[in-house]
């Protein structure tokens, strides 16, 4: 049997109130892009009278993006919307050192995302083939 697609689950946890707060966002091969404007697979805003209104100031327009490394078998996170394209803030993962900018960040479940005061746990699927021996 071939593996099913590769899925990733981000929970939003924090903070208490935010209009994303429990919301769960799945992840694909095709991955997903985060930040302010509504057209972001996961969007931090909200509809007020039909006008779309960012839910964090601190985060940008296009802020950072999960994508499916095939080389690896693994999700990662990159910070802004592709090369040369950072976000004004950064993205950090938890512990990572204070203003450490660094490459993408091969993600695991039980990790947790910090996208301006939006804080997310991280769920992966790994897909288990059995076969006989």
């Amino acid at each position: 049997e071939a593996p099913g697609p590769p899925h990733l689950v981000l929970e939003c946890f924090q903070p208490e109130g935010s209009p994303l707060q429990g919301r769960c966002f799945d992840v694909g091969a095709k991955g997903a892009t985060l930040g302010r404007r509504a057209s972001n697979a996961i969007s931090f805003s909200r509809d007020v009278d039909g006008v779309a209104v960012g839910v964090d100031s601190s985060v940008s327009n296009e802020h950072a993006r999960v994508f499916y490394d095939a080389r690896t078998g693994r999700f990662a996170l990159a910070d802004g919307a592709g090369p040369g394209r950072a976000s004004t803030n950064g993205t950090w993962v938890r512990m990572s050192e204070a203003g450490d900018r660094s490459a993408p960040y091969a993600l695991l479940s039980g990790d947790e995302l910090l996208v301006g005061t939006i804080r997310f746990q991280v769920t992966t699927t790994d897909t288990v083939v059995e076969r006989t021996l």
